[in-house]
C-alpha cells in the first residue's frame, strides 16, 4: 500500500502536500481564507461572488480538474456553500477529495528531474475508477470497476516507481515490459489522450477479458483506427487529437467500434458481447487513407475496408477547390453485416459548450437521372463569422451526405450507439432538441445493411458491396482580405461554378469515380517519381506529407483570378505567412506551379496597393481568417528573410512556368487552355474541365504579364537586400523559435541568392541593365560571404560570422541549385528571353577551378561532409545550439548533399517517423536524440512539410539538369564510407 501523502509526494512535488498547500498552489497565492474545499469541489471567492473552479495548475506538471458550475451570490455566503455545496465535509471525505485531486494523474510516469508524462486522462476512466480510504484515513486504494461488478485493484506504488507488475489481479497477463513502457510513454500533457493498455501491452489489447480490457481499454473486435496503434496509442476509450466521429459494425454475432469513441466504459448495464478480434491492416496512400479490418463468426471472415479519400487533383483545380472529402466503406463476406457511422458537433466549433442546430434533407440529386441523396447539415446556432477557437472555425455548415438507401437518425450518442449495437438498425428519425455539443452529445448517423449471406456458397467466393459518404465544410465567405479594392469578404472558388452549396455537394458526390481516378493518378506518379529520386522511405514520407500541405489551404477568388489562402497552423494563426509558404513551395513546384502563383498573389496585390508601408516584404497579412494587413507596418520583423523568400520563389515560379517549349506536368498533356480571359493563370468557366498542362508558350506569356505587373515591388525588395543582406542586423530568421541573432550566415546567404534571383527576374523582362547590376552585386557579396561565414579550418559554415566554434545547416544553399545558378551555362532566368554571355565562375583565376558558377563547389562538398559528421539518431540538427531539427530544412539540405548523405538523412527521418510515439499529425520540429520528442514549441499539421518535396522540385528544375550539375558531390562518398560512426565534435575542434 501507499499512503496518500506518499502518493502526492511522488506525483506532484518532492515534499508531501497538505490539502491547504494544494489549494494554495491551485490559487497561486498564500491567502487560504477565500476558498472552501469540499468533498468534490473547490469554491473560490472572487469579489462578491463564489465560483466553483475549473482547471488550475497544481505544482509542476500536475493539474486539478473539476467541473465549472454557476456562481453563488455572496448574499448566500460561505456558510450556505459549506452546508449545500457538498454533503461530505469531514476529514475522511476531504481525503477522498484529495484522492480525486490526484486520480487524474495516477497513471503518470514519474521520473526524478523530469516532468511527468501522461498515459491516461480523467475522461478515459470516468466512473470506472473507484477510490477507497481505509478507516484510519491513512491509506488509499484504487480499484478499476468492470462489467458485472468485477473489480481489479491497482498497485499504485508499482505503477509510479516502475517496480514489478502494475495490476495485481490482472488476468491473462504476465510481467509488463517496463522499459518498453518508459520508451513509449506519451509526452502530450495538454491533450493526454489514449488508454494505458494501448501502451503497456504493445497495442495488443483487443481480446475480450484481457488484462488490458480490465485496465480500462475497450474490448472491441473492430478496435479504434489502426493508425492509432501504429502511432503508439489505440483504444476506443479516447479520441486521437481530434476525431469527431464514431463507427460501429454489427455482424449479427456481436458489435464493435471501428471509428473513434463509442460506449465502452459507460457502465456494466450496457455490456456487449464482441466477436473475436482477428487483426487489422493499414494503408495510407497520398490521397486515399485506407485501413481494413477482419471480423468473423463461425462461418468465414468478413473484411471491412474504410477508405478516406481527400483527393489531390493537380490536373483539376476546379475539383481541388471543393472543401469536401469521401468516405467509402467496402465489405466482403458470406454473412450479413450492418455498418453504422456518425459525426458530432466538434466539426463546427472548437468549443464544446457551443450550441448547435441541424437539419436533415432528402431529395433528388441536382443531376437529372442520378440517385437521390440524404444530407445532415450541422452548424452553430449563432455562428461567429470569421472567428476560430482551438484551430477550428466557428462559422460554416457541415454537410454529411449519403445515399437514399441508407438509414439515418440523430440523437444522443450513447443511446444511439447502444441501440444500434442491440438492434443493428437506425429508425429514420430526427432529434429536434437543439443543444450544446457536449450536452447529451448529439450525433448524426447513417447505417447500411449489407445482405451478403449465402450468395456464393458453392465456389466460396465472398460477396462484396460498398457505400459512399461525403463530408464537406461549407464556408461563405472563407476569409476577409485587404485587397486592392479594400476589405473584401472572399467567396470560395467553387462558387464560380455553383450558385448553391447543395449543387456543389451533389456534384461532388456523383463525381467520385472521376475525382478518385485523378487523385490516384497523382498518387501513382508521385510514388514513381519519389522512388526514383530517393527510396521507399522517401516515397512514404512524401505520401504522408502531401495532404497535410493542402489541409492548410482555402481556394478563393474567381475562375478568372484564382487565389489560395494559407493558414500557419499550430505555431500560430498567421495568414499567408511568407516564411511558411517558402518551406512548403517545393510541393507546389512539383504538384502544380500555378498554385504557387495563386498563393503569392494575395501578398503581391496587397503590397502593390500601397497598404504596407515598409520597403521590405511583409511577413504575413494578418491572423487567419482576417487578412487586414499591417497599415502601421508592425508585423513580425523578418525583413531579410521574407525579401529573400519572395525573390527566390518568384524566380522559381518564372522558371517552372516559362522555361519549356513543351507543356510540362506530372501527368503530361492535360486539358485545353482556359476559356476565361483577363486574369493571371485563369481557369475554365466550364464545369468538369481539367486544367491545361503548365509550361509552354501560353504560360510564358502569362508569366511575363504576372512579373511585369509587380516588377517595381521585386526591385524594392532587392534594394533592401543590397543594403542589408551581406551583414545582417540583429533580427529573426524563419526559425524564430531560436531567437534573434546578428550576422546569421544562413540568412545572409538567402539574401545574396535573393539578389541573384532579381537578376534572373530582370532578364525575364529583358531589363538588361538591372540584370547585370544585380548579378555583379551578388558576385561580390558571395565572395565576401564565403570569407565571413566559413570556419577558419574550412570544414563548415558558422551560425553567425562572429560565433567561432559553432556550426549550422546551410539549407538555403538549396535555392542556388533550384534556380540553376550552379550550372556552367546558367542564365539567371530559364525563360530564355535574354541570354547574356556565359558567366565565369567566381574566383576563376585561382587554383582548382570550381565546377559551379555562383557558389563555389567546395561549399557544397564541405557542408555535405559536415552533415555526415554531425548526424544524430533521428536526423541532422539545425545547428550546434540544440539537438532539435526541422524536417523541411533537412530535405532542403539533403537535396544538395551527396547521395550517401542524402540517404543517411532520409533514413534517419524515416526512423523518427516509425519509432516515435505521438497522437499528433506530422510535426516538422523535433529532437534528434533521446525519445525524439517535441522540444517546444509544439508544431504539428503545418504545411511546411511541403519542403519534403525538395528532391522532386530540384529534379524538375532547369529541364532536369539541376541535379546533374551536382554530380561532383558523389565523388566524396567513398571517403564517407570508411569513417567511424558520427559524433558531435567538441567545441575546440570547430
Amino acid at each position: 500500500m501507499i499512503t496518500l501523502a506518499q502518493l502526492m509526494d511522488l506525483v506532484c512535488t518532492s515534499d508531501a502536500l497538505t490539502i491547504a498547500e494544494i489549494v494554495a498552489n491551485i490559487l497561486h497565492r498564500d491567502d487560504e481564507d477565500d476558498f472552501y474545499l469540499g468533498a468534490e469541489s473547490l469554491w473560490v471567492k472572487s469579489g462578491e461572488r463564489w465560483t466553483r473552479e475549473a482547471a488550475r495548475e497544481l505544482g509542476w506538471g500536475c493539474r486539478y480538474l473539476v467541473m465549472m458550475e454557476d456562481a453563488v451570490e455572496e448574499t448566500e455566503g460561505s456558510e450556505w456553500i459549506k452546508a449545500n455545496a457538498d454533503q461530505r465535509r469531514d476529514l475522511r471525505e476531504q481525503k477522498i477529495m484529495m484522492a480525486t485531486l490526484v486520480h487524474v494523474y495516477l497513471f503518470l510516469f514519474y521520473e526524478e528531474g523530469h516532468r511527468p508524462r501522461w498515459l491516461v486522462r480523467d475522461k478515459a476512466w470516468g466512473e470506472d475508477l473507484e477510490f477507497k480510504i481505509d478507516d484510519s484515513g491513512e491509506e488509499v486504494e484504487i480499484w478499476i470497476v468492470k462489467g458485472r461488478g468485477r473489480k481489479v485493484k491497482v498497485d499504485i506504488g508499482a505503477l509510479l516507481r516502475f517496480e514489478e507488475e502494475v495490476f495485481v489481479d490482472c488476468p491473462n497477463v504476465e510481467t509488463f515490459d517496463i522499459q518498453w513502457i518508459k520508451n513509449n510513454a506519451r509526452n502530450d500533457v495538454e491533450e493526454g489522450t489514449g488508454c494505458f493498455c494501448a501502451v503497456s501491452c504493445h497495442c495488443e489489447c483487443l481480446v475480450a477479458d484481457s488484462a488490458c480490457a480490465a485496465a480500462g481499454g475497450a474490448e472491441s473486435v473492430f478496435e479504434s483506427l489502426a493508425w492509432e496503434c501504429e502511432g503508439g496509442a489505440v483504444g476506443t476509450m479516447a479520441y486521437v487529437l481530434y476525431w469527431g466521429a464514431g463507427g460501429i459494425v454489427d455482424n449479427g454475432g456481436g458489435a464493435g467500434e471501428w471509428i473513434g469513441v463509442s460506449v465502452a466504459g459507460e457502465g456494466s448495464r450496457h455490456s456487449v458481447t464482441f466477436p473475436t478480434y482477428l487483426g487489422s491492416s493499414y494503408d495510407a496512400s497520398t490521397t486515399n487513407l485506407t485501413y481494413s479490418i477482419q471480423g468473423g463468426v463461425k462461418y468465414e471472415n468478413a473484411s471491412v475496408i474504410l477508405s478516406f479519400i481527400s483527393p489531390i487533383t493537380p490536373t483539376s483545380t476546379f475539383r481541388q477547390s471543393m472543401p469536401a472529402s469521401y468516405i467509402k466503406i467496402y465489405v466482403e463476406g458470406n454473412f450479413d453485416l450492418s455498418i453504422y457511422i456518425d459525426i458530432n458537433g466538434q466539426w463546427v466549433s472548437g468549443d464544446d459548450e457551443s450550441r448547435i442546430q441541424w437539419e436533415f434533407s432528402e431529395g433528388q440529386s441536382q443531376d437529372l437521372g442520378s440517385p437521390s441523396l440524404k444530407t445532415w447539415k450541422i452548424r452553430r446556432s449563432e455562428e461567429q463569422l470569421l472567428t476560430e477557437k482551438n484551430d477550428r472555425a466557428e462559422w460554416g455548415t457541415l454537410h454529411f451526405t449519403g445515399p437514399a438507401e441508407s438509414n439515418h437518425e440523430s440523437g444522443t450518442a450513447f443511446n444511439m450507439r447502444n441501440r444500434f449495437k442491440n438492434t443493428g438498425a437506425l429508425r429514420n428519425v430526427t432529434d429536434g432538441n437543439f443543444r450544446n455539443i457536449n450536452q447529451d452529445e448529439p450525433v448524426f448517423a447513417f447505417s447500411k445493411d449489407f445482405k451478403l449471406k449465402g450468395a456464393t456458397s458453392k465456389n466460396k467466393v465472398l460477396s462484396q458491396d460498398s457505400i459512399l459518404f461525403t463530408i464537406a465544410h461549407i464556408q461563405d465567405p472563407v476569409v476577409q482580405f485587404a485587397a486592392a479594392r479594400g476589405l473584401t469578404l472572399m467567396r470560395p472558388l467553387w462558387a464560380s461554378w455553383f450558385k448553391m452549396a447543395d449543387a456543389m455537394i451533389s456534384h461532388h458526390y456523383l463525381d467520385f469515380e472521376k475525382s478518385s481516378k485523378l487523385a490516384a493518378e497523382y498518387s501513382e506518379q508521385l510514388a514513381v517519381d519519389a522512388l526514383k529520386s530517393g527510396s521507399e522511405d522517401y516515397k512514404d514520407i512524401v505520401a504522408l506529407s502531401a495532404r497535410q500541405v493542402m489541409g492548410a489551404t482555402s481556394f478563393s477568388g474567381t475562375a478568372e483570378n484564382p487565389l489560395i489562402f494559407l493558414k500557419e497552423i499550430s505555431s500560430n494563426g498567421d495568414f499567408q505567412t511568407v516564411d511558411v509558404i517558402f518551406p512548403a513551395f517545393p510541393f507546389f513546384l512539383y504538384t502544380n506551379p500555378r498554385w504557387l502563383a495563386y498563393l503569392l498573389e494575395p501578398l503581391l496585390e496587397h503590397q502593390l496597393s500601397g497598404q504596407y508601408p515598409n520597403k521590405y516584404s511583409m511577413h504575413d497579412i494578418g491572423t487567419f481568417p482576417i487578412g487586414n494587413g499591417y497599415a502601421d507596418g508592425h508585423d513580425e520583423y523578418m525583413p531579410l528573410e521574407e525579401c529573400g523568400n519572395m525573390l527566390i520563389m518568384g524566380l522559381a515560379l518564372v522558371n517552372s512556368l516559362g522555361s519549356t517549349s513543351d507543356p510540362l506536368g506530372p501527368l503530361g498533356s492535360l486539358g485545353e487552355y482556359s476559356d476565361v480571359g483577363g486574369g493571371v493563370f485563369p481557369l475554365s468557366s466550364q464545369i468538369d474541365r481539367v486544367d491545361n498542362a503548365w509550361g509552354g508558350a501560353k504560360d510564358k506569356k502569362q508569366v511575363y504579364s504576372w512579373l511585369k505587373k509587380s516588377y517595381r515591388l521585386w526591385k524594392q525588395w532587392t534594394g533592401y537586400l543590397v543594403e542589408e543582406a551581406l551583414i545582417p542586423a540583429n533580427q529573426l530568421s524563419t526559425d524564430d523559435f531560436a531567437g534573434w541573432l546578428a550576422n546569421q550566415t544562413n540568412l545572409a546567404l538567402k539574401g545574396i541568392i535573393g539578389i541573384r534571383a532579381m537578376s534572373g527576374l530582370s532578364e525575364a523582362l529583358d531589363e538588361r541593365k538591372d540584370a547585370e547590376y544585380y548579378r555583379d552585386i551578388s558576385d561580390d557579396y558571395i565572395e565576401k560571404w564565403q570569407e565571413y561565414g566559413i570556419s577558419k579550418d574550412g570544414t563548415h559554415a558558422k551560425i553567425s560570422y562572429t560565433w567561432y566554434g559553432s556550426w549550422t545547416t546551410i539549407y538555403n544553399l538549396f535555392a542556388d541549385s533550384l534556380l540553376c545558378f550552379h550550372l556552367p551555362d546558367a542564365t539567371s532566368s530559364r525563360m530564355g528571353l535574354h541570354k547574356p554571355e556565359t558567366q565565369k565562375p567566381i574566383g576563376h583565376g585561382r587554383k582548382g577551378k570550381s565546377r559551379t558558377y555562383f557558389i563555389d563547389e567546395k561549399i557544397y562538398k564541405m557542408q555535405s561532409n559536415w552533415y555526415h559528421n554531425v548526424m544524430q539518431k533521428y536526423g541532422l540538427p539545425l545547428d550546434s545550439r540544440h539537438l532539435y531539427t526541422k524536417s523541411d530544412w533537412q530535405f532542403f539540405a539533403a537535396a544538395v548533399a551527396s547521395k550517401k548523405v542524402r540517404e543517411e538523412i532520409v533514413q534517419s527521418i524515416a526512423r523518427w517517423v516509425n519509432e516515435t510515439v505521438t497522437d499528433r499529425p506530422l510535426t516538422d520540429l523535433y529532437e534528434t536524440e533521446g525519445e525524439g520528442g517535441f522540444p517546444g514549441p509544439h508544431f504539428f499539421a503545418r504545411p511546411v512539410v511541403g519542403g519534403h518535396f525538395a528532391f522532386l522540385a530540384l529534379e524538375r528544375a532547369c529541364d532536369g539538369r539541376a541535379v546533374e550539375g551536382l554530380d561532383f558531390l558523389n565523388e566524396v562518398d567513398a571517403d564517407l564510407g570508411d569513417r567511424e560512426e558520427s559524433v558531435l565534435p567538441q567545441v575546440d575542434e570547430l
